[in-house]
């Protein structure tokens, strides 16, 4: 999918996965003092980790948070999608004229409303449009603003997932001291076997309600072998309160640049 190591592996893959790294293990930190060796070998150790499991967390959102967005008739759809109604105003009729003429002169597919009366057709007319005038971007070596576009909603898309596991993560285990080891130990068995068998039935909307959940009890299995005291709790649960706002923030910041994504790869297209 990636030919080399580029901005998309950087901000697609290795940020969001250090951040979920390092929110993981930022509970032992605090309560144990134990904190990962500033060494070279434990950087790179950490870096290999990051880029995995940035690839998990790329993947997990693409399923949660899918880059749809609800049109004025409240239906989801891409962005790219709806920039093309003739109601919408994003580009100016100019543009947008010149984008609709050139589209069909060079792929010759029709992207209209009026050319398209079926909204199914329309839209798979419209996706295969904007993945074409992609690569015609890529082609001539003038996306690479878009390429940032792209990098920078898909780092908001898995910041927002990174962000929410471990905001429920860190609740686990503020919780840890009020709940019996015993309780925690059957219901974290019970949910991981559900989300096994979710993923073995490819049941991605089941899986991803599965996996908060099972960082909930995660956490709070893991917390029950450290002491926690009442300081140390009030701690944690400001961390999930802190890092469900900054998921909210990372979600609005996401649907801006995929709107800014898809824009730009119509605009680059026109200006070729």
């Amino acid at each position: 999918m990636i030919e080399r190591f580029n901005f998309f592996d950087i901000y697609g893959y290795l940020l969001p996965g250090l951040a979920f790294l390092g929110l993981m293990w930022l509970p032992f930190g605090l309560t144990v003092g134990y904190w990962p060796p500033a060494e070279w070998g434990s950087a790179l150790v950490a870096l290999v980790l990051g880029y995995l499991a940035g690839h998990l967390i790329f993947g997990l959102a693409e399923r949660a948070i899918p880059p749809k967005m609800r049109d004025t008739q409240g239906e989801l759809r891409f962005p790219s999608d709806i920039l093309l109604d003739d109601g919408n105003d994003n580009f100016s009729p100019e543009l947008k004229s010149r984008l609709v003429d050139r589209i069909l002169i060079r792929f010759g597919i029709d992207i209209t409303d009026a050319g398209n009366p079926e909204p199914e057709v329309r839209g798979k007319r419209r996706k295969d449009a904007f993945f074409l005038c992609r690569s015609a971007v890529k082609q001539k070596e003038a996306a690479s603003y878009a390429e940032q576009m792209q990098g920078m909603y898909v780092l908001m898309q898995s910041l927002t997932v990174v962000c929410l596991l471990a905001a429920v993560y860190h609740f686990g285990w503020a919780l840890a001291m009020f709940v019996p080891v015993s309780l925690l130990d059957g219901t974290l068995y019970l949910i991981a076997a559900g989300t096994v068998l979710a993923a073995l039935w490819h049941d991605s909307g089941k899986l991803f309600w599965l996996i908060p959940i099972l960082f909930f009890f995660l956490g709070g299995w893991l917390g029950t072998g450290n002491v926690i005291g009442y300081e140390m709790f009030s701690v944690l649960l400001g961390i999930c309160f802190t890092l469900l706002f900054i998921a909210l923030r990372c979600h609005t910041a996401y649907r801006t640049f995929a709107w800014s994504f898809a824009e730009t790869v119509y605009r680059d297209f026109c200006g070729l």
